[in-house]
């Protein structure tokens, strides 16, 4: 049932590994928001939706951990395209 009202409703739907332990995961992302597992004691695997990729990608990126992307590739390179244009603005 989770994950029929968290993933299954959006348009982009997603796996990422977050460099946290279960319970801080669960933290960031609700239990609403995503469907966490843990990956050993110091990572989280979620899966969660949204409305596009951009949006996505800025979201993760405001988390504030390490965020990698499992699926889908178009997400991660989003992420790498977010990451970037942030780092173009902000050389000094």
């Amino acid at each position: 049932m989770q994950r029929a009202n968290a993933v299954a409703p959006y348009a982009v739907q997603a796996t990422v590994r977050l460099a946290v332990p279960l319970a801080h995961a669960q933290t960031l992302i609700t239990r609403t928001t995503g469907v966490h597992r843990p990956d050993g004691p110091d990572a989280t695997i979620v899966e969660l939706g949204g409305s596009s990729l951009p949006h996505m990608a800025a979201w993760l990126a405001g988390l504030g951990v390490p965020v990698e992307v499992l699926e889908p590739p178009a997400l991660g390179a989003a992420l790498r395209a977010h990451a970037e244009t942030l780092l173009a603005a902000n050389r000094r």
